[in-house]
């Protein structure tokens, strides 16, 4: 019989309680600890989930043999946390984005590397149900060899945060979050663009700006990646946008995947005979497969990885070289210079 992993929760927010739902709906896991500076957080979600509360992090590591961490706080205290669990020798599953900058992330996934623990990134948004039947159609040669390939995602930021929200204490504060829409958003679809082109990224150019008042960091930005195998991509990103939409475009030399336009979930274009006898180009409404809640399916496969000793589903490398393009954007829009990485 496998063993019980014990689990701990570093913050105790919106998104720890998903992580929490997630690691209770899976077997032979159980939260033993939870964290937060706030000590009503941390006692209301331990609560729910029958484990012990802490205030401190660090109490909470010493106190108990955990097996696996998720660290659910502001982005300006990733690196920190995320190395006082991997020197505690446990495995660590961190929000993103993974740090500040580039250098930071690189340490953390270094010293992950060399205790031989499993280290983890939540870009949930890779297991969106269309996203994941898009790259397998991707993978078979659906729409030929990729050429180009853009990635879109808006919405009000201002309507979508109340102003209880507690995201606003850190959020638009650039010391505490490390920029606005780029490091919020855009990491997760700067890591689709990675994960789709299936290269690493060669040259960045990238245009910021910033519209909303009293708010002193990027609200949009728009940044050219050419990857390493040719294929440019466009990751376009908004605080902004009224009524916004989060389609995926591939554009392949035999044909084209939509994702997450209007209603429609996903459709090929394809000449590809396997699709279109004729070779004519035909469209296609693929079915989609049945994953469920995508932070859920995320930390179920990082467990599995843990368990069977297997390659996590997203490591902590794919947030350093997510990372490793934010900086670059910022670069090159501060600078206004193309960036070659």
């Amino acid at each position: 019989m496998k063993k019980e992993l014990k689990v701990g929760i570093i913050g105790s927010g919106g998104i720890a309680k998903v992580h929490a739902t997630a690691y209770s709906k899976i077997n032979l896991v159980k939260i033993v600890a939870v964290s937060d500076i706030v000590k009503e957080r941390s006692e209301s979600l331990a609560k729910e989930f029958n484990a012990k509360a802490y205030t401190s992090y660090e109490s909470m590591l010493k106190e108990n043999e955990l097996d696996l961490v998720s660290v659910c706080t502001p982005p300006f205290t990733h690196r920190d946390i995320t190395l006082d669990v991997i020197r505690s020798n446990i495995n660590v599953i961190c929000e993103k984005p993974l740090a500040l900058n580039s250098r930071e992330a690189k340490e953390m996934v270094e010293e992950a590397k060399k205790r031989g623990l499993y280290f983890g990134v939540d870009f949930q948004n890779r297991f969106l149900p269309q996203h994941v039947k898009a790259k397998e159609l991707l993978d078979e040669g659906a729409i030929g060899k990729l050429v180009q390939a853009r990635f879109r995602v808006g919405y009000d930021i201002l309507e979508a945060l109340p102003p209880s929200a507690p995201m606003r204490e850190w959020l638009f504060d650039k010391k505490k979050s490390g920029g606005g829409v780029l490091m919020d958003i855009g990491s997760h679809w700067i890591d689709l663009s990675r994960m789709f082109v299936g290269s690493e990224a060669e040259v960045v150019s990238a245009e910021i700006s910033k519209n909303i008042e009293n708010v002193e960091v990027e609200d949009n930005a728009m940044i050219l990646i050419k990857f390493k195998n040719s294929v440019h991509a466009l990751v376009d990103v908004s605080w902004t946008q009224q009524n916004g939409q989060w389609p995926v475009e591939l554009y392949g030399d035999q044909g084209t995947i939509l994702c997450n336009f209007g209603e429609q979930t996903i459709v090929l274009y394809t000449k590809n005979k396997k699709y279109s006898k004729d070779g004519k180009l035909k469209v296609v409404t693929p079915p989609l497969p049945e994953i469920g809640e995508p932070h859920e399916y995320l930390i179920s496969m990082f467990v599995s990885s843990i368990v069977n000793k297997t390659q996590p589903p997203v490591t902590g490398y794919d947030g350093y070289k997510a990372q490793e393009i934010i900086d670059a954007a910022y670069k090159s829009a501060n600078e206004k210079v193309k960036v070659i990485l």
